[in-house]
């Protein structure tokens, strides 16, 4: 089943998946994607190809205990990853 996911974040329109547009908009400063692997508890080789997914199908759905975790360490809602399983109120 294929999501529908926003496509506008932070007032931006974006054509990217919104793991895709954390990666470039929300990334902090002097960490690299091996970081953000060893914060989501898996190896840098699933986060690649969770980014090759999301390059192909702009509405990959990510694991949803991931998505939570990469809310919290984006700044982000829960819910621009997994709107099926998250709400807006999450992220309050």
């Amino acid at each position: 089943m294929s999501l529908k996911l926003p496509h506008i974040i932070d007032g931006q329109r974006t054509k990217l998946h919104p793991l895709l547009w954390c990666l470039k908009n929300r990334m902090p400063v002097g960490e690299n994607l091996s970081d953000l692997a060893r914060a989501m508890g898996v190896r840098p080789q699933s986060l690649y190809k969770w980014m090759r997914k999301c390059e192909s199908n702009r509405h990959f759905s990510l694991p949803a205990l991931r998505a939570r975790i990469m809310g919290d360490y984006f700044r982000v809602p829960p819910a621009i990853f997994r709107p099926d399983v998250f709400t807006q109120g999450d992220a309050l």
